[in-house]
């Protein structure tokens, strides 16, 4: 009895889990988390101590969304260098994502989202649309940020 108790509380676990994850906003967070927060995991660190960057390096500063993004998307970011060059530009003043606020923009997948990042010093609000198809965030535009 106690063993199916156990067996049980554990597949309620999991099965908690695998929903909570699958979650279409949770994937949004994560990903617009991964995008504004300065060196997240520690992916610029391993990027700067690099002697050459190589496609190993690369690799590791996506791991994160590599998952949850398509592999179009995931593209353009590596090209477009983002999030690079938020890791360079906010590099002595790092920045966390302190709010993400989601709107549904459209019956297709598409958000409308506003993230909050501050430091010691600043806030910066960034905004934009970001799609989420098939389970894969496909699509993302950042229309503006504000240093306040």
């Amino acid at each position: 009895m106690k063993k199916t108790i156990i067996v049980l509380t554990f597949i309620v676990v999991i099965a908690a889990s695998i929903v909570y994850f699958n979650c279409p906003q949770r994937k949004l967070e994560l990903f617009l988390t991964f995008i504004y927060t300065t060196n997240y995991d520690g992916r610029m660190d391993k990027i700067l101590e690099a002697e050459e960057v190589n496609d190993e390096d690369i690799n590791f500063y996506y791991a994160t969304i590599e998952y949850i993004t398509s592999e179009e998307l995931l593209n353009k970011l590596v090209n477009n260098r983002i999030p690079f060059v938020y890791d360079l530009s906010y590099a002595d003043t790092p920045y966390l994502v302190k709010t993400i606020n989601l709107t549904k923009a459209d019956s297709k997948g598409k958000y409308d989202y506003e993230v909050v990042c501050s430091n010691e010093s600043s806030t910066i609000t960034f905004t934009g649309n970001v799609r989420i198809n098939e389970g894969k965030i496909d699509y993302f535009y950042e229309k503006s940020n504000k240093i306040n």
